[in-house]
This record gives C-alpha cells, structure tokens and sequence, in this order.
C-alpha cells in the first residue's frame, strides 16, 4: 500500500513539474523576470513524501528502498 502512494506521490510530482515547465514560459514579475526560477520553489517533492510517510500507518518495512528512490531522485 505504500509503495502505491508513493506512485501517487510519484504522478503528483510530474504533474507540477509539467504545470511549472508550462507557467515558467509565461509567468513573470513586473520586471519581465520568471517569478519561479527554480522548480523546488514550486513544489518540494521532499516535503511531499515526509507528508506521505507520515500519513502512512504501514510498517516500516520498506525503509531502505524509499531511502534509496530519494538519494536517486535527488541525483536524478
């Protein structure tokens, strides 16, 4: 079951990446600047899985895999 929700995390992730790539072109400030230069200032992924993993009443079984899909996606 976690592992399902963490897809779901997964999905949400690229879902605002693309909704970010979108804007990025056309939003900016009064200046003409992009009002979000870097895509962690429109979601941080990491605060989603926290928010996920403390949601999740599911052991802890799978400690070592999830560590392992977040050093990969901050490499990555």
């Amino acid at each position: 079951m976690e592992a399902f929700q963490l897809r779901l995390v997964d999905e949400e992730f690229y879902a605002h990446r693309q909704a970010f790539l979108n804007y990025q072109v056309q939003a900016t400030d009064k200046k003409g600047k992009p009002i979000y230069r870097r895509f962690d200032k429109f979601y941080d992924y990491e605060k989603a899985i926290n928010r996920q993993s403390e949601e999740s009443t599911a052991d802890n079984r799978f400690s070592a895999l999830k560590e392992h899909l977040r050093k990969d996606k901050q490499n990555g």
